[in-house]
Formats: structure tokens, C-alpha cells, sequence
């Protein structure tokens, strides 16, 4: 885990004040566009969100059989699991907890906001595990904040202050993402927020059997 959880960083992990920043900045319209766009979620699909939060992206993926959400804040997921009870399944843990506990077959994994915080090791690590609990042809979706060429000089900034340590530019995660998946589709978008802010969006696809 690569990321500043101290001082004013750890007020991001109270849920309620999480939520109160992620609609400042626009957060219902940032999912209402990256959902359709990116997501693609399909009637019928497993979905698995790693870094999950509160559950914040579940309401926008409808259609969907089953979801499982896995979150290292507990707080985040008791939070979740008071809202959605038994219609998703809430896991606090961390990769250990993917590896252990979740085995699948999912047609989709979502990762939003999680990739910068990991380093290049576990990155490849959470790629190869989510990679083995895909069905053949199924989906692995990252969205991130991105060092890029030609960004507003605020959203540079923004992403040099994230908690997450490890922000990329798209092609670094593009290369972490490659240890497993042999398609990495890259999207980088700058208006997704109220403010300037550039997301790396990645679409990796495993085979079809």
C-alpha cells in the first residue's frame, strides 16, 4: 500500500465526510458518465469492486446478479452494508481477502481510486488474482487519477496531492496492467469533475475460452 492516511488525509476515510467530498467535486455526475461509457455493466453480470468504499458505485449498475464489494476501511463497509443489506456482499480486507475469500467467477471487476495506491508489486499482484477470477471473456475496468502530457496545471496539482502515492501516467499503468491481460484499452479524460482533473481509464479484457 502506497498512500498518506495522516493529518488532514485521514478525514477521507470517515464515510460521511468521503461522501461530502466526492459530490463537491461532482461525484453523481462522474459515475453517471463513466458507468455507461466505461463500466458497461450487462443484465445479468457478477460484478467484484475492489476498493470499494461505502459502496458508492453499486446504485449505478443496474441490471446486474450479484456484487461483491471488498474495502480495507471497515467503516466504509459497515456503512455499505447497513445501506444495501442483503442485496450486495461487503468484505473488509485487503488483496489477502481476495485471495482467500473470493474466488468467483465474476464477468466484471471494477477498481475506482485504487490502483495509485498500490506499488508497482501489488499492482501486479491484485491484476494476476483478478485475472484468475474472471470468466473467459469478462472485464476488468481501473479508473485513476493520471500524470499526462498537456493537463491544466491544477489537475496536476491535484493529482500530486492525492493520498495515493503512486499516481501514473496512463502508459505506467497501462505497463502494470499488461503482467496479466493480454488487451489494455487507455482513456484518458480531463472533464469528468467540476474542477480540472485528469482520470486514466483502463478496459482490460480477459480471452473468451
Amino acid at each position: 500500500m502506497s498512500q498518506r492516511i495522516t493529518g488532514l488525509y485521514r478525514l477521507t476515510q470517515i464515510p460521511f465526510l468521503y461522501s461530502t467530498f466526492q459530490n463537491l467535486l461532482g461525484a453523481d455526475r462522474f459515475r453517471r458518465a463513466i458507468v455507461p461509457s466505461f463500466i458497461r455493466p450487462q443484465p445479468g453480470e457478477r460484478v467484484l469492486d475492489f476498493g470499494c468504499g461505502p459502496g458508492t458505485i453499486f446504485p449505478y449498475l443496474e441490471g446486474i446478479s450479484a456484487y461483491t464489494g471488498i474495502d480495507l476501511n471497515g467503516e466504509h463497509i459497515e456503512t455499505a452494508k447497513t445501506q444495501y443489506g442483503d442485496k450486495a456482499t461487503f468484505y473488509c480486507g485487503s488483496l489477502e481477502t481476495l485471495e482467500q475469500q473470493v474466488s468467483g467467477p465474476f464477468d466484471l471487476a471494477v477498481c475506482v481510486g485504487v490502483l495509485h495506491h498500490l506499488d508497482d508489486r501489488d499492482v501486479d499482484s491484485l491484476c494476476h488474482l483478478v485475472f484468475d477470477r474472471l470468466a473467459p471473456g469478462g472485464r476488468f475496468v481501473t479508473i485513476d487519477p493520471a500524470f499526462a502530457e498537456g493537463q491544466h496545471w491544477f489537475a496536476r496539482w491535484m493529482a500530486s496531492k492525492d493520498s495515493g502515492q503512486s499516481v501514473r501516467s496512463p502508459e505506467g499503468y497501462a505497463q502494470r496492467l499488461q503482467v496479466a491481460f493480454p488487451t489494455v484499452e487507455v482513456n484518458v479524460r480531463h472533464n469528468l469533475l467540476r474542477v480540472p482533473y485528469t482520470h486514466c481509464i483502463t478496459v482490460s479484457r480477459k480471452s473468451p475460452a
